[in-house]
């Protein structure tokens, strides 16, 4: 969006890497426009690209944020991290609301969903 709104092709892209390049790009292979030039991952990049950092807040925010309303919606604690307190509670909303309703609101990539589809105590 930002691109657009700028208008110029030459822009630099930081990107904090947490993952693989190319698995990178999986996960965007469904998405109509992805951008693929100009672009440097590094980790850590937040220590070496405020604008990283910036985004980095950003988007915690917005994902605090989104817990906030999904606590709400379900009135069920949402507790986050991969601790056993959160595979506990994990079992505990699937429990209480189905198998699907989690899939709107977890990862599936994740140690806890794996765990948690693994389960055989989880109705």
């Amino acid at each position: 969006n930002v691109r657009n709104k700028i208008n110029d092709n030459n822009v630099n892209y930081f990107i904090d890497q947490f993952c693989d390049v190319d698995l990178y790009y999986s996960y965007l292979q469904h998405e109509k426009e992805v951008i693929n030039k100009n672009i440097t991952f590094k980790t850590k990049g937040e220590s070496l690209y405020p604008s990283v950092a910036v985004s980095s807040m950003i988007a915690r925010y917005c994902f605090l944020k989104e817990i906030e309303v999904i606590k709400e919606k379900y009135a069920f604690e949402i507790l986050k991290g991969a601790s056993l307190k959160v595979d506990q509670s994990a079992k505990d909303f699937v429990n209480k609301f189905g198998m699907e309703e989690i899939t709107k609101i977890c990862k599936k990539n994740f140690v806890n969903y794996k765990n948690l589809s693994n389960e055989k105590d989880v109705k």
